[in-house]
């Protein structure tokens, strides 16, 4: 198999979502911008405008990692032993553990909107981009963690950063669950 380098330029594809460190660098701090921007969203998801504007953040930010872990994908690809991607990648991974722990609170604070007030969200023009979402959170809200749990899990990621190990040291583990009682009783 010939090595990336040694195939003609026209016959490559162009898999550089990111053009130059600078592009890189300014990813990364955009992620940080919106990580450090979950506090001004605690407590705080019944005013629809903060509702709104937390999940097109979320969605920008989303992006951007995507991007990111794409790029060193690709980048790997090519070079699987190059230092500098395999330092981007834990830079990554660390980011979005930070981010994952910053916003904790999310899943158990949405749980607790009403579901008529979500319904009144749907109605609103600026959910029709995230209506299946929205749909999603009545649909879930009963199966939320509490906020205690969800920072735990939240900060075993920071330890971790690797999901499949965070999976299965939490499936692994005892969690309680009330007596369920089949229809024979």
């Amino acid at each position: 198999m010939q090595l990336r380098k040694d195939i003609p330029e026209k016959y490559k594809w162009d898999i550089d979502l990111f053009k130059t460190k600078e592009e890189i660098e300014k990813a990364l701090e955009l992620i940080e911008e919106l990580t450090n921007k979950a506090k001004t969203y605690y407590g705080k998801f019944n005013n629809p405008d903060i509702f709104f504007d937390f999940f097109y953040s979320d969605i920008e930010k989303t992006i951007k990692i995507n991007q990111l872990y794409h790029y060193v994908g690709n980048m790997q690809s090519i070079d699987g032993a190059n230092i500098e991607i395999k330092k981007l990648i834990q830079r990554i991974e660390i980011l979005v553990a930070k981010n994952e722990q910053a916003y904790s609170f999310v899943d158990p604070q949405m749980s607790k909107l009403s579901t008529k007030y979500l319904k009144q969200l749907l109605l609103d023009p600026r959910a029709k981009d995230i209506e299946n979402t929205i749909k999603s959170l009545i649909i879930s809200k009963k199966h939320a963690l509490d906020e205690k749990t969800s920072k735990v899990v939240a900060d075993l990621s920071m330890s971790f950063c690797d999901n499949r190990s965070l999976y299965d040291i939490i499936t692994d583990m005892e969690m309680p669950f009330e007596d369920a009682t089949d229809s024979q009783g």
